[in-house]
């Protein structure tokens, strides 16, 4: 048999068998309550009667949300980094969504060819009921392109409709 530590020999002799605690005990060992979370101060949601420049958006934001203005402006650019590399054409997934402010959708629009007109054919004008004589239109190709969508929370439709969250 292996020698016992004098401490383990020492620790195995203050143990009791069996311990029964009491109820004043138990609740001695739990963790402390959480405090209440704190009230959000409400925001009043006021009309902005023209069009904000950058820097009035972000004094606008550090009054909201009593951060400093380098700190809102970090946050900003973080949130440029994400959606750049959300719609990256390489490796991007193509969507991003803001939480609860915007979704936005990046998608490929192929080339497309449009076909030649002939000359000479006589069409009405649907507006006006004129009729007239088509000329030659020789075929083009319209360019690839992105097509960028974005899309808002119904929250926030509803809101811009009746001004009431």
């Amino acid at each position: 048999m292996a020698i016992r530590n004098a401490k383990t020999a020492a620790r195995s002799n203050k143990r009791p068998a069996h311990k029964t605690a009491s109820r004043k005990a138990s609740s001695a060992r739990r963790a402390p309550a959480r405090p209440a979370r704190k009230e959000k101060p409400k925001v009043e949601i006021g009309a902005i009667r023209n069009k904000l420049t950058a820097s009035e958006y972000f004094d606008k934001l550090c009054e909201i949300t009593g951060l400093e203005r380098r700190d809102v402006i970090k946050v900003m650019r973080a949130q440029e980094v994400i959606v750049l590399g959300a719609l990256h054409p390489r490796g991007g997934f193509g969507q991003v969504t803001i939480p609860r402010v915007i979704s936005i959708t990046c998608k490929d629009v192929p080339a497309k060819r449009v076909p030649a007109q002939k000359a000479g054919q006589t069409k009405v004008n649907p507006f006006t009921g004129e009729e007239y004589v088509t000329e030659y239109k020789a075929a083009y190709t319209k360019p690839a392109r992105v097509q960028i969508k974005g899309k808002c929370p119904k929250k926030v439709k509803d809101f811009a409709l009746t001004g009431k969250l």
